[in-house]
C-alpha cells in the first residue's frame, strides 16, 4: 500500500491545495 498511498496522498494533496 506504498505505492496506492503516495497516489493517493498526491492527488489529495494536490486537491486540497
Amino acid at each position: 500500500t506504498s505505492k496506492i498511498g503516495w497516489i493517493f496522498g498526491k492527488q489529495i494533496e494536490e486537491s486540497e491545495e
